[in-house]
């Protein structure tokens, strides 16, 4: 998945969020942001979901204008794309491992494959023992952790993550860092917002986007390759729509009022540019 920001400025009631931002992303490259809360760390991450659109310049995914990418066309993109949000977004009635295997299940993927895949990722982040809790028995770092996981296991196209480390001890760091390098190494888009400084030392190998009030104050590029743990050369093979399918209706998922998409974002989420900014 590939992102070209041509002088893209965002305002929030005539406040700028972002100022005349241009770079490219290509296709399985990665780029760190950086930069002090509210230095439009955020907005930028919710520009490539689909949350916000520009006031003003162009913001092209795949090629396509992101103002022309609405209803179906924004939840088929969004279905390719794993986001781990600041607040984790899970579903509250749902446990860590019905939370983790929803974006299969909306999917259409049987329910061996989807427990197969599952209960990998979940065993990779150290969160097996919490498959059975709900969000609101998790520490914060628990939840990001099940976040994360349910980012990765549909094998997404591109990984947007904002803060993913944080609320985390060193072991939960590393574990989280792993699997964002095998999942770059794979080929996946990375988009990693973090103050964490651990993080950025560990990404060296990917491009860093330094911001300052909605401007880019400094961009690093790297062509070296990203350091990353030894890996399968192909990922396993996901059966779909063979044996005992689940198909819910995904309108509203169950236990909530909230439709929502693979990425866990609310499918009515749309953009609008004058709503309230979220911190940056």
């Amino acid at each position: 998945m590939n992102f070209a920001f041509d002088n893209i400025s965002v305002r929030f009631d005539g406040v700028p969020a972002l100022d005349s931002v241009s770079f490219n992303l290509q296709d399985g490259g990665g780029v760190v942001l950086t930069g002090a809360s509210g230095a439009g760390k955020t907005t930028l991450l919710r520009l490539l979901y689909g949350a916000c659109v520009p006031t003003s310049g162009i913001l092209r995914i795949n090629g396509v204008p992101s103002t022309e990418i609405r209803g179906k066309k924004l939840r088929k993109l969004r279905a390719k794309m794993g986001v781990v949000f600041q607040d984790a977004r899970l579903i509250p009635t749902f446990t860590v491992y019905e939370n983790v295997m929803l974006p299969l299940i909306i999917e259409g993927h049987t329910k061996r494959a989807a427990d197969s895949r599952c209960l990998d990722v979940m065993s990779d982040l150290g969160i097996s023992y919490l498959r059975e809790k709900h969000p609101s028995h998790l520490s914060g770092g628990e939840r990001q952790l099940t976040a994360l996981a349910r980012a990765l296991v549909a094998y997404p196209e591109c990984i947007i993550a904002d803060e993913p480390t944080a609320q985390l001890d060193s072991g939960s760091v590393e574990r989280i860092v792993q699997a964002l390098m095998r999942e770059h190494a794979r080929g996946a888009t990375l988009v990693i917002a973090t103050h964490d400084e651990l993080v950025v030392q560990r990404f060296a190998g990917v491009g860093r986007l330094h911001l300052n009030e909605g401007r880019i104050e400094e961009a690093l590029t790297h062509v070296g390759p990203v350091n990353v743990v030894p890996m399968p050369t192909a990922e396993p093979e996901i059966a779909i729509a063979s044996e005992n399918p689940v198909v819910p209706d995904t309108s509203v998922l169950p236990g909530t009022s909230v439709a929502t998409d693979t990425a866990g974002i609310p499918v009515n989420d749309i953009p609008i540019e004058s709503s309230s900014p979220e911190s940056a």
